[in-house]
């Protein structure tokens, strides 16, 4: 039995288990109600090989769970490799700076919203898409003061996003807690350069291929993205080891590794 996604809702198999724990968010983050945890301790008690994301979300489950090591595997995630020839053009005015996510707190997009206020003070004509869930929290940080040439867009679909990806001039992730970061990765597959948090376990997907800052860092980040606005050649030399990095990351690789763990757990007899 494989259980891809955090765990097992139901105990009446009788066969060796794995299952896949993407991160310990719901053990670390607040607001989490102890129901929301019951799958974890399922897996932790009846599955045999745990798989999950990230080195660092392995470490925090093997913390949270009481893990034996041997038990947990890091498989990181990938990302599929787009086509070149992707049609379309951006109604954003250019240069602008794109955030894809939801707008919640523990993306630290209010980070971005600050930096992007105080970027605008030396560079008036660029502008910020934000695409993704928007939530009342984002709105509360959006003020007339530090709205000017935002642009929030919400839900958009695949072709647009890539579409996005590729036009923008720097693709901002400011994340303060991740258990891998896969949209980092998205963006470097299309081209994107990508300026991101060095928060755990951002670093993980995006290699040596991302400008890093410290999260809850609002000056670090828009001198960032100044650097990367004004300066073409940075720009391409991140876009360059993006899809670098983006080339190594893929689902191939991610489904190899996993099912190596899966045969070896189908193997186990009880």
């Amino acid at each position: 039995m494989w259980f891809p996604f955090n765990g097992p809702s139901w105990l009446n198999f009788h066969h060796p288990a794995a299952a896949t724990l993407h991160d310990a968010s719901t053990f670390i983050l607040p607001g989490f109600p102890e129901s929301a945890r019951t799958t974890f301790h399922n897996a932790a008690r009846h599955c045999e090989a745990i798989i999950t994301d990230s080195q660092f979300s392995r470490t925090e489950l093997i913390r949270a769970l009481q893990l034996t090591p041997e038990r947990i595997t890091a498989v990181p995630l990938g990302v599929t490799i787009p086509s070149k020839s992707v049609n379309g053009t951006s109604k954003i005015p250019e240069p602008f700076i794109l955030f894809v996510g939801e707008s919640e707190e523990r993306k630290g997009i209010d980070t971005l919203i600050t930096a992007f206020a105080s970027l605008r003070e030396k560079l008036p004509d660029v502008h910020l898409a934000i695409a993704g869930t928007i939530t009342p929290w984002l709105q509360h940080h959006l003020t007339d003061r530090n709205a000017a040439n935002v642009h929030i867009l919400g839900y958009v679909d695949d072709a647009t996003l890539a579409v996005l990806f590729r036009s923008c001039t720097a693709f901002v992730y400011p994340s303060r807690y991740e258990g891998f970061g896969l949209p980092v990765l998205e963006a470097m597959a299309h081209g994107a350069p990508v300026i991101a948090s060095n928060a755990p376990a951002i670093p993980e997907a995006g290699g040596e291929a991302a400008r890093y800052v410290p999260p809850n860092d609002p000056t670090s980040l828009a001198n960032a993205i100044f650097e990367v606005a004004t300066m073409p050649a940075v720009r391409e030399e991140l876009r360059k080891k993006g899809y670098a990095r983006s080339a190594e990351m893929t689902w191939e690789h991610t489904a190899e590794r996993t099912l190596e763990i899966l045969e070896r757990t189908a193997s186990l007899t009880l």
